[in-house]
């Protein structure tokens, strides 16, 4: 699934305001840069709430069946309400989301009068049985997107949530927080390790019962960890990937003379808790010919990991074929994308305009120096 496109009116200072995507290669990516305000956030965000929208009604549908006379008065109920949810935040907006998967179908989505639209029908008329026949095709263009929000807006919603711990308090519970949610996938590659250690000191007469698909499975999910480790520990350089026990995910760090010291991971350095906690994410999506959306995603790099920021998503093990997004402040992390485009406000017109190197007329590159300079 890749977004083609994206159109937003009648909403804060959008008006007509249109994005056109470039699609036409693999793992194509595009950075959207302009000062604060401009509405880069936005953009993104209006994509998730539709598309996830969509989502969440198509596969309930899919699921469930709407033979049910309940049912329909359940789904139909719940669509109000969404309807309400969206209206209420966004007013009267106009957008519409256009989308292609791999075999160049395309799906088209819309909110529009306070109604959502799917390919022109409106959401509710997925209800009936001669429709429904089309869900897994519709619904097969969703799977794959994700959005990922800026660690700013992340903590702040950590921290308006319990903690999954019940550990004694910290003195940082934001990165605790978001620590106890990558813990489960961690525990369980830790789990594996374990297993497999206690696999590989059984006797030869113990290993007769196990049934080759155990052995296989261990294997492979061994295999996928360590592939996982491998890629972690290359790209920090200086620190290794060494356990995770009773809940606590452990980096080690050569000093001095040779010995080792053990680092907790919320208490590496902000840049590379938040870009380990970003790959982990990736890497448990395994999203292929996906979408993938981030919204700041330089806070807390240095260039030089701004600079390879796109070549470790797109080496992510598992995570292929992906058009990735940015919404930066980073002039030159947009400039490193495919394609690069400048969002700026006209105070004249009270709107936003978009500035895209790959269209005739004034390019994102020559107006970002006009207007810094």
């Amino acid at each position: 699934m890749k977004i083609k496109r994206v159109y937003i009116d009648n909403y804060r200072f959008f008006s007509s305001f249109e994005l056109k995507f470039e699609t036409n290669k693999q793992n194509c990516s595009t950075g959207i840069y302009g000062h604060n305000g401009t509405g880069k956030t936005t953009v993104l965000k209006l994509i998730k709430i539709l598309a996830s929208t969509v989502h969440q009604y198509f596969n309930f549908l899919n699921n469930s069946g709407v033979d049910d006379k309940q049912k329909k008065f359940v789904l139909l109920f719940s669509l109000d309400e969404a309807y309400h949810r969206i209206q209420s935040k966004f007013g009267n907006i106009n957008l519409e989301v256009e989308f292609e998967n791999t075999k160049e179908t395309a799906v088209k989505l819309a909110f529009r009068d306070g109604k959502i639209l799917v390919n022109g029908a409106p959401l509710n008329h997925y209800l009936e049985k001669d429709s429904k026949s089309r869900l897994p095709g519709i619904l097969a263009q969703f799977t794959n997107f994700y959005f990922y929000p800026s660690i700013a807006q992340l903590h702040s919603e950590l921290l308006s949530q319990p903690s999954a711990s019940n550990k004694k308090e910290s003195s940082n519970p934001q990165v605790e927080s978001f620590v106890d949610k990558l813990l489960p996938f961690l525990s369980a590659q830790g789990a594996i390790i374990e297993d497999w250690t206690n696999f590989t000191t059984l006797t030869s007469k113990e290993l007769v019962p196990l049934s080759q698909q155990y052995k296989d499975s261990i294997n492979n999910k061994s295999k996928q960890y360590n592939e996982f480790k491998a890629f972690l520990d290359n790209i920090l350089e200086d620190k290794k990937l060494a356990s995770v026990k009773d809940d606590v995910v452990w980096f080690s760090m050569e000093r001095r003379g040779g010995s080792e010291e053990l680092i907790r991971l919320q208490d590496l350095s902000a840049g590379e808790f938040h870009l380990i906690t970003r790959i982990i994410k990736l890497y448990t999506s395994q999203c292929s010919n996906g979408l993938l959306m981030f919204d700041e995603p330089e806070t807390s790099f240095h260039f030089e990991w701004q600079k390879k920021l796109l070549d470790i998503i797109h080496g992510v093990p598992g995570c292929t074929n992906n058009q990735i997004i940015f919404a930066s402040h980073s002039e030159h992390l947009a400039q490193l994308c495919d394609q690069f485009i400048f969002l700026s406000y006209d105070s004249k017109e009270c709107r936003v305009r978009v500035f895209d190197d790959s269209v005739a007329g004034p390019t994102s590159s020559q107006f970002v120096k006009e207007t810094n300079a």
